[in-house]
């Protein structure tokens, strides 16, 4: 449902002294945004942001630490991101991984810290093997990624001959993309990729099978074999084979 901006509210974004006026008409145009241009060392046509983005930001700049901004640790990730796939040399790489690195521990603490209603708030890795790209597929990812009271960090693990475009999942603090072809079962992969994973906690998503919208690690009994079947969570130690504990 659309929702009006007073002339009050939209002078208040004006009054921004960091905020670039957009050339483009409406109550949603980008303008640019010179403070985060300036933390990222960016040119500030690199760093749009909507009204509605100005407006969280002007309630929290200036009282909160980076860590704990609402806004800029997802900005800086994506930018740091992007940037990073375009650095040429070794110094701007180290810039943009610091950056990355600084941007996602930001994000994963406010995680950590979010409240939960009905059980404890958790952050989980997924892995999801995929061949080929589909319209299941991309349903299935955004159950995961729209879960509830977790954390998932997405990992998708590519087994096809051919790389699959993820459009913008790719610029995504908490999804990660790996090239493994030809591999065939979810926990070989999580045992390849195991230095990539963040939490004690590992589940398995079924490409075609979107998961249903409630917390992934659920306080029952784990199956050994349904994280086989992309129904279940394990507690993962990297090194040894499947469950080593139940969620």
């Amino acid at each position: 449902m659309g929702q009006t901006v007073s002339c009050e509210s939209e002078d208040e974004l004006e009054a921004c002294v960091y905020r670039s006026p957009s050339p483009v008409d409406g109550p949603d145009r980008p303008s640019e945004c010179r403070l985060l241009a300036q933390i990222l060392s960016l040119p500030s046509t690199q760093c749009p942001v909507t009204p509605a983005m100005c407006r969280l930001c002007r309630e929290h700049t200036g009282t909160r630490l980076f860590a704990e901004h609402p806004l800029f640790p997802s900005l800086a990730y994506q930018r740091a991101s992007e940037q990073l796939v375009e650095a040429t040399t070794p110094s701007e790489q180290e810039h943009w991984e610091a950056w990355q690195e600084r941007a996602e521990a930001a994000l994963l603490r406010q995680c950590d810290s979010l409240p939960s209603t009905s059980h404890p708030h958790c952050a989980c890795d997924v892995v999801l093997c995929v061949s080929v790209d589909s319209e299941s597929l991309r349903e299935s990812i955004d159950s995961i990624l729209e879960q509830q009271e977790v954390s998932p960090i997405l990992h998708l693990v590519e087994t096809g001959a051919e790389s699959i475009d993820w459009g913008e999942l790719t610029g995504r603090w908490n999804v990660q993309i790996h090239r493994l072809p030809g591999e065939k079962s979810p926990l070989n992969a999580a045992e390849q990729i195991a230095a990539t994973l963040r939490t004690p906690y590992l589940a398995v998503q079924h490409p075609l099978c979107p998961t249903l919208p409630q917390p992934a690690l659920a306080t029952r009994p784990v199956d050994p074999h349904a994280a086989r079947s992309g129904g279940g969570v394990i507690r993962w130690q990297p090194g040894r084979r499947g469950l080593v504990g139940q969620s």
